[in-house]
């Protein structure tokens, strides 16, 4: 499995909270491979610059593979870039429902949702998460979409996760049979 997170000429950016990334590779490079899953991280203003990025909304919207998003992230980038359509099942920060709710007419209350994605490959799926204390189910329904739910189980086992901390993954595993 090859991970890559992906900045503006790889340089480095400050999280919401000051947290300090650097990419391995650029978002114009990210947009010359071919990816199994694109995950678009949540906080703001980093949705907010990820949005206004035409080299990131170019890589999401010509990617028809499996799109993930987190926090702010549904609602301020997949939503406005038409990778979540009408009536698709998908949730977000709660400082965003409203947005989300304007655009595609709900927001789940679920920590983790699965939609299929509109416009995707057959198969394809859409997984969007609440934030960052919803991070260990969403990650975990990363896992279950690569992996599958055995190898998710495997991981959240020595984690001591709450109860209901594989109900994304199961959604993802259900939507993938």
């Amino acid at each position: 499995v090859e991970v890559a997170a992906g900045t503006w000429a790889r340089l480095g950016v400050a999280a919401s909270r000051g947290v300090g990334l650097v990419g391995d590779v650029s978002v114009e490079e990210a947009a010359q491979g071919t990816w199994d899953v694109i995950v678009v991280p949540g906080g703001m203003p980093g949705a907010k610059h990820i949005r206004e990025s035409e080299h990131a909304v170019k890589l999401l919207q010509s990617h028809k593979g499996h799109v993930a998003a987190i926090c702010a992230a549904p609602a301020v980038v997949l939503a406005d870039a038409g990778i979540l359509a009408q009536g698709d099942k998908a949730t977000c920060h709660p400082a965003f429902a409203e947005s989300l709710t304007d655009q595609i007419g709900k927001c789940a209350d679920d920590r983790v949702a699965v939609t299929a994605r509109t416009g995707g490959d057959k198969g394809s799926l859409v997984i969007t998460s609440r934030g960052p204390g919803t991070a260990i189910e969403f990650s975990l329904a990363l896992v279950a979409l690569i992996f599958g739910s055995e190898k998710a189980a495997e991981v959240a086992g020595p984690m001591v996760v709450h109860d209901g901390a594989l109900d994304g993954a199961a959604a993802v595993s259900a939507a993938l049979a």
